[in-house]
């Protein structure tokens, strides 16, 4: 048996390397959260430059959506308004050969899509709608 002192420096030495084991352990742990915790920082500022990165090109892609949208509706006035100039001419020519029928049926047709062509081309299909009034009452 051994005397008890000797049990005695036995048990703090246990104590104390269990207690370097603990210190060490916790320097380890912190360690590590510090780690993980610069790691979730790096991360989320990659996700952040990344949804950054995304949104801008998002915009610049809905920004050529609608520039080039905004071209076709340019070009589709633009086609309407050809259109109606041509059918005015149409209605002139049939005003000019005395065909009222054909002057009045076109005419109607203007009238629907009036509202959405340019002031010069709605002044223009009223006087030919006065001038066809006058021609079928016989002025």
């Amino acid at each position: 048996m051994q005397p008890k002192s000797s049990m005695s420096e036995n048990a703090e030495s246990a104590v104390d390397e269990m207690k370097e084991k603990a210190r060490a352990a916790a320097e380890s742990a912190a360690e590590a959260g510090d780690k993980a915790a610069a790691a979730v920082g790096a991360a989320a500022d990659s996700v952040a430059e990344k949804g950054s990165e995304m949104s801008k090109a998002a915009a610049e892609k809905g920004g050529e959506m609608m520039a080039a949208a905004k071209d076709k509706g340019s070009e589709m006035a633009k086609s309407a308004t050809e259109q109606a100039r041509e059918m005015i001419a149409e209605v002139k020519d049939y005003l000019a050969r005395n065909d009222l029928d054909s002057a009045r049926g076109i005419l109607d047709k203007l009238e629907q899509v009036k509202d959405s062509l340019p002031e010069e081309l709605k002044s223009e299909i009223e006087a030919l709608k006065d001038k066809l009034a006058t021609m079928t009452s016989g002025g």
